[in-house]
């Protein structure tokens, strides 16, 4: 049998997508640094496999290592929607998410995508989620690790390594600190 038969028709646009509404956050690691490169969600969150998504590029290209993530998050899309045609393409690029291949896609120079889950607007005064270990300075993360107790490490090469700093706080969170 065919898997192509069973995938719906995928179409792609360039638009906004809602930072509050449920999408899919790419990013690329070059020079040692995560960027965040696009979003992606469905046009239609209220039948997100239909195969009509929305992908907005939160960077504009103006030289080549620009073009170069652009670049990445475009082949990550071609293959996780169209390639794979998957029956749920939706679904299984969110279950991509919480893959080892994903974070060695990430890893290896291509796009890790992050499933950021709709939230309701915050009540005046109260303050968003945590931070994500893929933004900021190394200034920044360190006065986050600081705040939340959290003793970062670094990798064989002496980078920080903010996934485990991450995955500590995430931990300590969920109870499952050791």
């Amino acid at each position: 049998m065919n898997p192509k038969a069973n995938a719906p028709k995928i179409t792609l646009r360039h638009g906004r997508v809602r930072k509050r509404g449920e999408h899919l956050q790419a990013r690329v690691k070059a020079d040692g640094r995560w960027h965040v490169v696009a979003r992606l969600a469905p046009a239609k969150a209220d039948n997100p496999e239909a195969g009509a998504f929305v992908v907005q590029y939160l960077i504009v290209p103006h030289h080549l290592g620009d073009f170069e993530l652009v670049k990445q998050v475009e082949e990550s899309i071609r293959f996780y929607l169209i390639e794979l045609a998957q029956p749920s393409p939706w679904a299984y690029l969110c279950h991509h998410t919480t893959t080892v291949s994903n974070l060695y896609d990430g890893e290896s120079g291509g796009a890790y995508w992050t499933l950021i889950r709709a939230t309701p607007p915050l009540p005046v005064g109260e303050c968003a989620l945590p931070p994500d270990p893929h933004f900021g300075t190394d200034e920044e993360m360190l006065a986050w690790c600081e705040r939340e107790m959290i003793t970062p490490v670094k990798d064989s090469e002496g980078n920080w390594d903010w996934m485990q700093a991450w995955a500590d706080h995430e931990a300590r969170s969920d109870g499952t600190e050791d």
